[in-house]
């Protein structure tokens, strides 16, 4: 193994242990999705909910951040439980996109880590890698397999995130239209806004749950 390609493994060990770390924040913070939680848990701090929705919110984008630092070298190498943990910050983040309530301005949030955005720069990484692994066949007008084929299921991954990003924005446009319709109305259940069964999305949903077909006519 080259110099090169060790330093990039250890870094890239390092940018898991940061997912992972941004993932127990996640967690932590989450919390304040749950309308479960009675109000006086959160104490006599006023803004307690909200510095706990604004702080869930950072973690998942320095989630994100760190997941676009991966080398090319290692991308297919990351542990299946780090793909698990992106899918849960993906879930996570359409339901702080989503989410309705006194005090959280959900279009300045939106505007800070747009989950649209987020989908589609996992999908050109992934497209991105993909290709790295190729090179052009010019004799056969193709192309073959230059550093490996990929797993199976990272083939079909682009294609699943388009249709997570189709849900999220048919969801957001129906909540708009629903605002519409009663100004100044909220969503019965913000904690569920996203989570219904229509989506058949979980809060426990990983990225690989995602890839069963049966799921995807839903969403048509």
């Amino acid at each position: 193994m080259s110099q090169q390609r060790v330093r990039h493994r250890r870094t890239d060990q390092i940018t898991v242990l940061s997912i992972h770390y941004y993932t127990i924040a996640i967690f932590l913070y989450e919390i304040a999705l749950s309308d479960a939680i009675e109000t006086e848990r959160y104490g006599t701090h006023p803004f307690a909910r909200l510095d706990m929705l604004h702080a869930c919110l950072k973690s998942v984008r320095r989630l994100f951040d760190e997941v676009h630092t991966i080398s090319s070298s290692e991308w297919y190498n990351i542990p299946y439980t780090t793909w698990s943990v992106v899918g849960h910050a993906i879930v996570v983040l359409s339901r702080l996109s989503l989410y309705k309530a006194s005090g959280w301005n959900e279009d300045y949030n939106r505007s800070s880590i747009d989950f649209a955005t987020i989908v589609d720069a996992l999908i050109h990484k992934f497209e991105l890698e993909r290709n790295h692994l190729w090179i052009e066949d010019g004799d056969m007008g193709g192309t073959s397999p230059k550093g490996g084929v990929p797993p199976q299921v990272f083939l079909m991954l682009s294609a699943k995130l388009q249709n997570i990003k189709a849900a999220q924005e048919a969801k957001y446009a129906a909540q708009i239209e629903d605002l519409g319709e009663t100004i100044g109305s909220f969503c019965p259940n913000p904690a569920t806004a996203f989570m219904g069964d229509d989506l058949g999305l979980t809060p426990s949903t990983a990225l690989f749950d995602f890839f069963d077909d049966n799921l995807w006519p839903q969403f048509a």
